[in-house]
């Protein structure tokens, strides 16, 4: 979230590192520019989605990307790591892949937020036609019928 040229990240979620992440950001004092949001329904997800500048996907395990299909799908560009299904599923044209590293993704938040205009999103809906569920299905049937 970018307010006045402040840039404030939220964390959403109830993942293992909840209370090792408070304790951090009130030793860094970072209280007022990092929120810990909790669990999020779909609907809030999507309205999170929408109104961020970037999304981050800072993953050391990702099985699908579902997270970065629905980013592109509401426009907003991407950083993810290099893990798991995301680099199938994030194309250059709609973000940045980066190590999994503190300075992998470092380097890549200064990448995007330089870049944040300059993503490209006119295909995105093309683009996400793969992923749909019958897309994915016909795939799933064609490596059945091929073994």
């Amino acid at each position: 979230v970018v307010n006045r040229g402040e840039i404030h990240l939220l964390i959403a979620g109830n993942g293992t590192q909840h209370e090792a992440l408070t304790s951090l950001i009130k030793e860094l004092k970072l209280e007022k520019k990092v929120l810990l949001i909790g669990r999020k329904s779909p609907e809030e997800i999507v309205a999170y989605t929408q109104n961020a500048v970037v999304l981050a996907i800072p993953s050391l395990k990702e099985a699908l990307g579902i997270v970065a299909l629905e980013a592109i799908a509401a426009k907003r560009p991407v950083l993810a790591t290099k893990e798991g299904g995301l680099p199938e599923i994030l194309d250059g044209r709609f973000g940045v892949l980066v190590e999994p590293s503190v300075e992998g993704l470092k380097c890549g938040l200064e990448t995007v937020l330089a870049n944040v205009d300059n993503f490209d999103f006119s295909s995105a809906n093309d683009y996400l036609r793969q992923f749909t569920i019958d897309k994915m299905v016909d795939n799933y049937m064609a490596l059945l019928n091929n073994n």
